[in-house]
């Protein structure tokens, strides 16, 4: 008679994903290791990959175990995690062509999803009771791999470390991806500040010439390309040098401050542009905006440098004052002009500007495009 001893049981993690073959393919791996024949090899992995498809289709993952006897598999127990709709009796996730190879056949477990194991484990005194405490023991694998152990020996390992070196390994890893994260959050704030003072006028805290630039060249774009018209203001803080020259250039700092605050609330919307064109000249992008709009801004800018009342002794007054000279653009643009470019309108708005110191200063004067000859 055949030797029909109880030899150890061997349990292989269900699994069913992306390749359907995953869990046909380990329990033929483990069936050669164990030197099964070649029809055993079949077997077996016929057995456990329907196993694997419907614990997955019914309950979210499990675990085969099986006996050796007389060198011919049997499968004794499935274990799976209850995750499925209210799973009672395992043989509803069995195939009828597997359920006289169940024994028992069932077990319900919602402690441990096992399809993250993937370690094949023996029992050494051979019960289905110890070889399923094995596996909620062993380190998961991170990629596709069958491992095998067998009397304390690893007989497999592929494509995978399961060792808690590899889980250290990764931890650091991972903070440090999160470090560089970090540091690259930092770095591209840090850029968007360097590129906000780049360009802000340091003393002032409004745009300077560098902002002034880009923005008059895009709202230039704009208007040719919307046949809208569009506004130059230039402004100079009159007898700027004399007011330096009795007050010291501290005082002169002071009052650049508070004449810039003054100018941009005196701006009606937020596309509006005003900027340190350099020393006590200021200038303003007023898109969308007529020679009867460029009036009223130009007023409104007067008004708001009286308010604040800075002493400054000069021919004209008491306080300082500014003047202003306005260039306005208005469609319809024909090719010649757009190809001119901006630079027709700080000419002309610094023509206008020289006409307003001429004629007295604290005042608005606007000037002319003039056409090419």
């Amino acid at each position: 008679m055949e030797n029909s001893q109880r030899l150890p049981i061997y349990a292989i993690p269900l699994r069913y994903d992306r390749n359907v073959m995953h869990a046909r393919q380990y329990a033929r791996d483990v069936a050669a290791l164990l030197g099964f024949s070649y029809q055993e090899q079949v077997r077996l992995a016929t057995a456990t990959s329907e196993l694997s498809r419907n614990a997955f289709r019914y309950a979210g993952g499990g675990t085969v175990t099986f006996q050796l006897t007389r060198r011919q598999p049997q499968i004794l127990m499935v274990v799976v995690e209850d995750n499925g709709p209210g799973i009672s009796n395992l043989d509803e996730i069995l195939d009828g062509r597997y359920r006289s190879m169940t024994g028992l056949g069932k077990g319900i477990t919602g402690t441990k999803n096992l399809m993250d194991h993937f370690r094949i484990t023996s029992s050494p005194s051979g019960t289905v009771a110890e070889a399923g405490k094995l596996l909620p023991e062993v380190q998961p694998l991170y990629d596709e791999a069958a491992v095998m152990k067998i009397a304390g020996e690893w007989i497999r390992q592929s494509s995978a470390d399961p060792y808690p070196e590899l889980e250290r390994q990764n931890q650091e890893l991972l903070r440090a991806l999160a470090e560089v994260r970090e540091k690259q959050t930092q770095f591209i704030e840090l850029n968007r500040k360097l590129e906000e003072l780049s360009l802000q006028d340091p003393l002032t805290g409004v745009a300077n010439r560098r902002s002034f630039d880009r923005g008059l060249d895009r709202e230039w774009s704009g208007a040719m390309r919307t046949q809208q018209p569009i506004t130059l203001l230039m402004i100079d803080v009159d007898f700027f040098k004399l007011l330096n020259d009795r007050h010291g250039h501290r005082y002169g700092d002071e009052a650049l401050m508070l004449l810039a605050r003054a100018l941009q609330k005196a701006l009606p919307r937020s596309s509006d542009l005003v900027a340190r064109y350099g020393g006590e000249e200021f200038a303003a992008v007023l898109p969308f905006t007529s020679a009867s709009g460029a009036a009223e801004v130009a007023a409104r800018m007067h008004a708001a440098v009286k308010a604040q009342k800075i002493p400054h002794e000069t021919p004209i007054g008491s306080t300082v004052t500014i003047s202003i000279g306005a260039a306005v653009c208005e469609p319809p643009y024909d090719e010649s002009i757009a190809r001119r470019g901006y630079g027709i309108l700080v000419e002309a708005a610094d023509c206008a500007l020289y006409m307003a110191k001429e004629r007295g200063r604290d005042r608005t004067e606007f000037g002319e495009i003039v056409a090419p000859a």
